[in-house]
């Protein structure tokens, strides 16, 4: 275990600049605001619509940046269409289910085009081909992602991006990006994450795991390994977090046994918490952290309680990570 963290972090730091902050000197505003001015545009001529989004900005990042928040703020979640395919695709094996998916592609295409709703599947496509057609090279990466406390599945269930820019491969997710279905409201609910777009590998393999490993970039894991780490949700992209230790997502304890929850942070928030019970019922564990030598963000945690519980880490009051900790005989 200590070899692992000591490579995580020897990875981290070589990283650490390798991202998104590689293009600290760009200004998206005005890659944005170009997303923005063709917020109605629709999908019947692609190539206008991409040249629309790219033109008189000056490098491809800033290309790419308008397509992706194009994509992102202008297409829908298409969440029945979601619950449909999954439920097929996990009662189907072999040509069955090539076939529905052969379907479903089909579908998914004409409801994206007509009323620019769809799936994954469909906002990794529209980010691949309009940025092809203005001559940016972006790949679809097939694979399994983790959402909340999402267990292992048996076949693929998601599907995002990687552009070249400069010689050098990066990863994002238009999907996640673009917001989350509320179930409570029934509805999706638009609400940009930046911290997507552009994102840190180590963070990214949190809850992307690609059928090519080539896509990793930099942490070979297994399939097991990454169903196996802690939950992750969408505030550890805003803050650019990943997990240190412990790096399972359940683990046991004896009463009194004390363990460091470590992890590294772009950012520091207004509010950091340590948090206990089901998200209707939460009690404060902890809002005392601090830097370790290495400076990793910490919360000491000492296990009190007699079953199993969830430990939530908490950042501005946005879930960032949770374990499951039963108590050990």
């Amino acid at each position: 275990m200590v070899l692992r963290i000591v490579i995580l972090l020897l990875l981290a730091s070589a990283v650490v600049n390798a991202q998104v902050s590689d293009f600290a000197h760009i200004n998206f505003r005005r890659a944005d605001s170009v997303a923005r001015k063709y917020a109605n545009a629709d999908l019947k001529n692609p190539y206008a619509l991409a040249q629309s989004l790219t033109r008189g900005l000056d490098t491809d990042v800033e290309k790419f940046r308008s397509i992706y928040k194009w994509v992102c703020d202008n297409v829908t979640y298409d969440y029945s269409m979601h619950v449909r395919n999954q439920k097929k695709r996990s009662q189907l094996t072999g040509d069955a289910r090539k076939q529905w998916d052969e379907q479903i592609a089909a579908e998914m295409f004409q409801t994206l085009v007509k009323r620019k709703r769809t799936v994954c599947t469909g906002y990794a496509y529209l980010l691949r081909e309009l940025s092809a057609l203005a001559g940016l090279t972006c790949e679809s990466i097939d694979g399994y992602g983790r959402t909340g406390t999402q267990e292992q599945r048996d076949f693929p269930n998601h599907t995002w991006n990687a552009v070249s820019l400069n010689g050098k491969w990066y990863l994002c997710d238009p999907t996640w990006s673009a917001g989350a279905y509320d179930h409570e409201k029934n509805e999706f609910v638009p609400e940009y994450n930046d911290g997507y777009f552009l994102a840190h590998p180590l963070v990214f393999a949190m809850n992307h795991h690609p059928l090519d490993s080539k896509w990793l970039l930099i942490n070979p894991q297994s399939k097991d390994e990454f169903f196996n780490q802690p939950f992750i949700y969408g505030a550890a992209f805003r803050y650019g977090i990943y997990n240190i230790q412990p790096l399972r997502k359940t683990f046991k304890m004896k009463k009194g046994e004390k363990v460091t929850i470590r992890f590294r942070m772009d950012r520091e928030p207004s509010l950091m918490m340590l948090m206990s019970g089901a998200s209707s019922r939460l009690d404060l564990v902890s809002k005392r952290w601090y830097l370790d030598d290495q400076g990793n963000y910490c919360f000491d945690y000492v296990h009190r309680a007699a079953k199993e519980q969830k430990l939530h880490l908490l950042i501005d009051n946005y879930f960032a990570m949770s374990w499951v900790v039963s108590t050990a005989d």
